[in-house]
């Protein structure tokens, strides 16, 4: 009677992941999905991380960069385009796309990328890279800007917010701006490398890194902005990441290199050489492991202790978020 029963309530479930568009339903718990976007207004691969089996693709969710909100039930991402797009993250489907200038005068939305979602997941920040740079404060209860603000920043890349939610720092080039969430003024300002597009912090809110003029990934004192040494490193950090409670900062570029740190003492760990080059974005999973790494013909995913690849698939892949 209880085999009976347990296959009647989970064999559904298993029976459904094969098929496309799967719903929550459809996915086991503890299953690991990945979003990978496309970029430039495309499109959003929902991907089962285990046997890198693509399950479903979220049409037109833009997916230039991308944030998922704090439940992992919707998905925020830009295009390069004037459009915020906002999907759900357990459906797979578009919910809505909209330009966040229409509600303030003299405030345009020309190219939109840079995107953060602050720590109680209430609030979204999104940069407009073009023209007249500003900054877009999405309410995610409402799914609509609330405020905005016109900043003298020349490309805003990517962006991460403190773990009091009180600072938004963006890698803006060879800039980083802290901005002040209260006010959406910028606060403070120091140099960094040169096409410099990763930033991180570090879980404590006590370190902010990016790109080095001098080679490696600098880490700089999150209040004050100046910095605090420098991480000798074969890749230079194009695109970072850290995990909430986590001490690894994963950084990746052009090369085939990933480069992992430990934030604890701001050394080099490993230079991991790749099967794949041009990465557009790494992001590891909950629990720390695997990461992932998109790069411009694929995903790479590789073991978190190890550091030993356990697959790949081909694709043009920009960004990278995993639930």
């Amino acid at each position: 009677m209880v085999t009976t029963l347990v296959a009647a309530l989970f064999l559904p479930l298993l029976a459904g992941c094969g098929n496309c568009n799967p719903s929550a339903g459809t996915i086991l718990p503890g299953t690991l999905i990945a979003f990978a976007g496309h970029g430039y207004s495309e499109d959003v691969d929902v991907i089962e991380l285990e046997s890198m089996t693509i399950l479903a693709t979220i049409t037109g969710a833009g997916g230039y960069r991308m944030v998922l909100s704090r439940d992992g039930n919707t998905l925020y991402s830009t295009g390069g385009d004037s459009l915020v797009y906002v999907s759900d993250a357990r459906t797979y489907t578009l919910i809505t796309a909209f330009d966040p200038s229409t509600a303030f005068s003299g405030i345009g939305s020309d190219e939109l990328e840079a995107i953060a979602i602050n720590p109680a997941g209430t609030r979204v920040y999104v940069f407009d890279e073009s023209g007249d740079t500003a900054i877009f404060v999405i309410d995610t209860a409402s799914n609509t800007a609330i405020a905005a603000m016109a900043l003298p920043l020349d490309e805003p890349e990517n962006a991460v917010v403190s773990p009091d939610g009180a600072f938004v720092f963006v890698c803006d080039n060879s800039v980083i701006a802290k901005i002040s969430t209260a006010s959406l003024a910028i606060v403070a300002t120091v140099p960094v490398g040169s096409d410099a597009h990763g930033i991180a912090i570090n879980s404590a809110g006590t370190r902010v890194y990016a790109k080095s003029s001098d080679g490696g990934i600098d880490a700089f004192d999150a209040a004050t902005l100046a910095l605090v040494t420098n991480i000798p490193a074969s890749n230079d950090g194009y695109y970072l990441d850290i995990r909430p409670g986590s001490t690894r900062l994963y950084a990746v570029n052009e090369s085939f290199t990933l480069s992992v740190i430990t934030t604890s003492t701001n050394s080099l760990i490993a230079d991991v050489t790749l099967s794949l080059s041009s990465a557009r974005g790494v992001f590891a999973a909950p629990g720390g492991s695997p990461v992932v790494v998109a790069t411009s013909s694929g995903l790479v995913k590789l073991d978190a202790a190890t550091f030993a690849e356990l697959g790949s698939m081909s694709g043009r892949y920009q960004s990278i978020v995993i639930r």
